[in-house]
């Protein structure tokens, strides 16, 4: 089974996307044989698969700047 989730983007290159432009996202998704792999694709940058676990790691340690 497929699991998608779509997540708004705010900045890009460190710039704030202009009021009133087209909104863009990134699509985290779940991998089609490994439940401990995810797919990201940033739509027009690429796609790729990242550890579940790394991807929580990072987030993590971003957030404790």
């Amino acid at each position: 089974m497929k699991v998608q989730s779509d997540i708004r983007v705010y900045e890009v290159d460190d710039k704030e996307l202009p009021a009133g432009s087209e909104e863009k996202f990134i699509t985290v998704e779940s991998h089609w044989n490994w439940k401990n792999m995810i797919v990201i694709n940033t739509h027009g940058l690429g796609t790729v698969t990242v550890p579940v676990d790394d991807l929580k790691k990072a987030v993590h340690n971003a957030r404790n700047h």
